[in-house]
């Protein structure tokens, strides 16, 4: 076996079939920076699906600014693209949520709801399969009981509440509704 250098290792790549969106990613990857100026240490590209641009930006304020400067970005960036780009969805929602090929899918954000895991042993195992409907619901409910014992409670309705909705909303979820609505 010969050893061989990054650069050796990383040209090979190349040679794998990529499909158009992830060429096109790459591309717009590599020209961001010039494209966005100092803006590109504040934003962060994503993905691309059906022509439409995700990008992370660090803050809200940033991701409204952006939207109104869209055309101009996007014009831009198809002068530099193989295949134009329709539209870009500027969003600070997604800018802590990883910096991984999978950053900002559905896969891997995080939601406010979201209960952490006690135990990873126990979480990945499931319960016993069973073909009587109220055994079903009783294990169900069960396990709901057993994963909220630990959770804070909802200052307005007194029901646990994961911690993501108390740091977004102060109250949970259906409280949060209930207030917006």
């Amino acid at each position: 076996m010969t050893f061989q250098s990054l650069e050796q290792l990383l040209s090979s790549l190349d040679i794998l079939d990529r499909s158009p969106e992830q060429k096109q990613f790459q591309t717009l990857l590599s020209s961001w920076p010039e494209v966005m100026g100092p803006l590109a240490e504040l934003t962060r590209p994503l993905a691309v699906r059906g022509g439409v641009l995700k990008v992370a930006t660090a803050t809200s304020a940033l991701s409204q600014e952006l939207t109104f400067k869209a055309d101009r970005i996007l014009q831009e960036l198809n002068s530099l693209l193989p295949t134009p780009l329709y539209k870009i969805r500027f969003s600070a929602a997604l800018w802590n949520r990883g910096h991984g090929p999978n950053s900002g899918t559905e896969e891997t954000m995080e939601h406010p709801s979201k209960i952490p895991a006690r135990g990873e042993a126990k979480a990945s195992i499931p319960p016993p399969a069973t073909k009587d409907p109220l055994v079903a619901v009783q294990q169900w409910a069960a396990s709901v009981r057993e994963r909220s014992q630990h959770l804070p409670l909802c200052p307005q309705c007194q029901s646990p509440t994961p911690n993501g909705e108390l740091n977004r909303w102060s109250v949970c979820a259906l409280c949060a509704t209930k207030q917006f609505s």
